[in-house]
């Protein structure tokens, strides 16, 4: 897996942008290193302090090298919806099925392997009726 530090810089007029021209220094070099374009390349296993220099500013992050990473991560969702969302048991998140906590709060911990990403709707079904031409789900906005 490849890290990339990505030094966001946010002027006084509100425009941001990334600094690929600024410089990171690093406390131990021996534990990691990071390249110009921000790759972080890791030495040994330790902890060291990576301070980011450019357009007159700085700003800091302890990192730590560890030997490995777990193949999955635990996510939590918390889903809260309006009062009129209709009465079911699940909300899904692509084909993932978020239980109901309460009234208006669906929520709960999963475990997904590392570096997945999802990109989703939020529905009161997993999407099978669409296909089949039925009456479709209902759609809840974002809430956060």
């Amino acid at each position: 897996m490849k890290v990339r530090l990505n030094p966001v810089v946010t002027l006084d007029n509100g425009l941001t942008f990334t600094d690929w021209n600024g410089r990171f220094d690093v406390s131990d070099p021996e534990v990691l290193q990071v390249q110009s374009n921000g790759l972080v390349v890791p030495g040994q296993t330790g902890r060291t302090h990576v301070t980011y220099r450019g357009f007159e500013t700085s700003a800091g992050k302890d990192i730590a090298v560890i030997p490995s990473l777990s193949d999955l991560v635990r996510v939590t969702f918390r889903i809260q919806v309006p009062t009129d969302t209709p009465a079911k048991d699940a909300l899904y998140v692509g084909r993932l099925a978020i239980p109901r906590l309460s009234e208006r709060l669906f929520g709960g911990a999963f475990q997904l392997p590392r570096d997945t990403a999802i990109r989703f709707k939020i529905a009161t079904d997993n999407g099978l009726r669409e296909r089949k031409k039925m009456e479709g789900p209902f759609r809840i906005g974002f809430c956060g």
